[in-house]
């Protein structure tokens, strides 16, 4: 009796998080480490501040000052090891292709929007594509991937939103 009990309590959990769109996925933003803040103009360059991957309602995924806007928001939902970065201003799914851009678009299941998070140190990951074996990289204030390296451009803050 017992055991049926908890499998019913099981099924009406799954239901009411089925029904209501609840899922063990966490509000975060993507903060690019120090190798990513620098634009150069006819002056020189300068260090224009953190920024953090940033999303349109085109299709665009792009570095941009951080701001406390939902755009620099995703969730982090966990997908059999790995992660799909949904951006919650949009709906759309961080996504890659094998030229190394970076974009959002609507969900497909697919591994170009699934990413492996790679503890690198402190607080810092590497993000690296499941299709492509690239890594979110940037420089100059862009992002796209990049094949592995160990340079401070691949590596980002995960930061709870």
């Amino acid at each position: 009796m017992l055991k049926s009990l908890q499998t019913l309590c099981l099924f009406c959990m799954i239901v009411l998080n089925l029904l209501f769109g609840q899922t063990n996925a966490r509000r975060v933003r993507i903060r690019a480490t120090s190798g990513c803040e620098k634009e150069s103009n006819w002056l020189g360059t300068w260090r224009r501040g953190p920024l953090q991957i940033d999303s349109d309602y085109n299709g665009s995924a792009y570095l941009y000052d951080v701001n406390s806007g939902n755009h620099q928001k995703w969730e982090l939902i966990p997908d059999n090891g790995y992660y799909q970065l949904k951006n919650i201003a949009t709906g759309l799914y961080l996504d890659s292709n094998h030229e190394g851009s970076i974009y959002s678009h609507q969900h497909n299941g697919g591994d170009f929007q699934k990413w492996q998070m790679i503890h690198s140190n402190g607080n810092a990951y590497w993000l690296k594509n499941v299709a492509t074996g690239r890594q979110l990289d940037c420089h100059r204030r862009k992002a796209y991937t990049w094949p592995p390296n160990d340079e401070k451009s691949q590596r980002w803050y995960i930061i709870d939103a």
